[in-house]
């Protein structure tokens, strides 16, 4: 879904693919804002990894990062290539179109695609099952690569033949039914709760003495702020 829109991003917003409803921008405005959202969805990783590590869990983080981010951003998106009751039929909406690709979509595009491997991964043995852990990394990125691949020639292809609505329709509908899978399936999967904000294992599991392991702790503690000031150091190099 990220890499069909992606392609497709820059000829929308100019009115290549619908002329008498588009945002009407010019070629440096529409690739400025593509610019920006791709910067946000590379930056976005590191808060995701810390959400699902100290607070919410990789499960959690998924289902909720699908469920109030990906899918209302792609939803958006996909409902601002026509004229509807829910955002005008006036004029296009630009404030909810930017709020859509500059915020739901690029924040859980990749905070998503941060946990998904991992949670995958923990449903196998570390020890017993190691091999397969390796083959599931194999094969989960040949395939989100292929994918990749087909959402670049599929989706501009659509938009060229059917229209831009029915091209951003299939990234929403495929992924609608991918959380639908990846929820009926919940009970078998294997769910590590998260660690919280205080020390790593190793540090209860030595038998450390009170005062040690509160200074570990405190030494240890990560929250937002730190990850906001790493993730904003690469905000530039993405946008260039």
């Amino acid at each position: 879904s990220f890499y069909g829109l992606y392609m497709t991003q820059t000829n929308y917003l100019m009115g290549s693919y619908e002329e008498e409803w588009n945002a009407d921008l010019t070629s440096m405005d529409a690739t400025s804002l593509i610019s920006l959202s791709t910067a946000v969805a590379y930056t976005v990783p590191f808060a995701g990894g810390m959400l699902a590590d100290a607070y919410l869990g990789d499960y959690k983080t998924i289902l909720a990062g699908m469920a109030t981010f990906y899918l209302p951003g792609l939803f958006l998106i996909a409902s601002s290539t026509a004229p509807n009751w829910w955002l005008g039929t006036e004029a296009f909406n630009v404030a909810t179109y930017k709020l859509a690709l500059l915020l739901l979509w690029p924040v859980k595009t990749d905070t998503v695609k941060a946990v998904v491997n991992i949670f995958g991964a923990r449903q196998y043995h570390p020890v017993l099952q190691r091999s397969m852990v390796e083959s599931f990394y194999v094969q989960f990125y040949m395939v989100i690569n292929v994918g990749a691949v087909a959402g670049c020639i599929i989706v501009p292809i659509v938009a060229q033949k059917s229209g831009i609505t029915v091209a951003y329709a299939i990234p929403f509908v495929l992924l609608l039914v991918a959380l639908l899978f990846f929820v009926a399936g919940s009970r078998r999967y294997v769910k590590v709760a998260p660690q919280g904000r205080g020390a790593p294992p190793s540090a209860t599991e030595g038998g450390l003495a009170e005062d040690e392991e509160r200074v570990v702790r405190d030494e240890d503690k990560l929250d937002f702020r730190d990850v906001a000031r790493i993730c904003a150091l690469i905000i530039p190099f993405n946008i260039v």
